[in-house]
């Protein structure tokens, strides 16, 4: 008679076990949060309403970021200390960002219609764009060890040397807006195409 007693207050001592089991499981994957797969840490970025663009690897082993807002560009530690170098151009917008061929990272000044360099010290030089308006939105570095760019405003892709001379324009789709550009493992350079729901490729000169 007294075995269905035993078997429940049994079974209440397991269940208390297993959640007990499952809350110390649970503190301890918070506890160690930084360390697990999957996990998030986030950094506050010191001016406010600044609207992060694009982030890379720089040549000094820091994560380098643009900030379209405020119009300067981050650089970020891996333990997240943060230095921000504003563009000389106020109101440039930066927004792509990419590793140069020339050691310097290269970045897109949206609203100024320039091409950025900064070195790893912080120093900035700005390269004016000869078409107007054409709103250079992302940036990569070629295979050909060139820069090249997507211009939103004129549906052309850009070139720029390392040494800041504009090498031309290719002209895609009227009104297919190039915004994503990438140097492809076939040696072509591709880019998106956002307004005519494209895709496209460029075979270096």
């Amino acid at each position: 008679m007294q075995t269905p007693r035993l078997w429940n207050v049994c079974f209440k001592l397991g269940f208390v076990v297993f959640m007990l089991a499952g809350i110390l499981s649970l503190n301890g994957g918070r506890v160690l949060a930084a360390s697990n797969p999957g996990s998030i840490t986030e950094y506050t970025i010191p001016s406010t309403n600044s609207f992060p663009g694009d982030i890379t690897v720089g040549f000094d082993g820091n994560q380098w970021f643009t900030e379209s807002e405020t119009s300067k560009i981050a650089r970020i530690t891996s333990s997240g200390q943060i230095t921000e170098f504003p563009t000389p151009t106020p109101g440039s917008s930066p927004q792509g960002i990419t590793r140069g061929p020339d050691g310097a990272l290269w970045f897109v000044e949206t609203s100024a219609n320039q091409i950025g360099r900064i070195t790893s010290s912080g120093q900035i030089t700005e390269y004016p764009l000869p078409t107007p308006n054409s709103f250079p939105e992302e940036i990569t570095t070629g295979p050909d060890d060139v820069l090249w760019f997507t211009e939103s405003g004129t549906s052309r892709i850009g070139r720029m040397l390392p040494s800041g001379q504009f090498a031309g324009e290719y002209q895609a789709t009227p009104g297919s807006t190039p915004e994503g550009i990438t140097s492809g493992p076939d040696g072509n350079v591709w880019f998106t195409e956002f307004n005519s729901n494209g895709i496209g490729s460029i075979i270096p000169n």
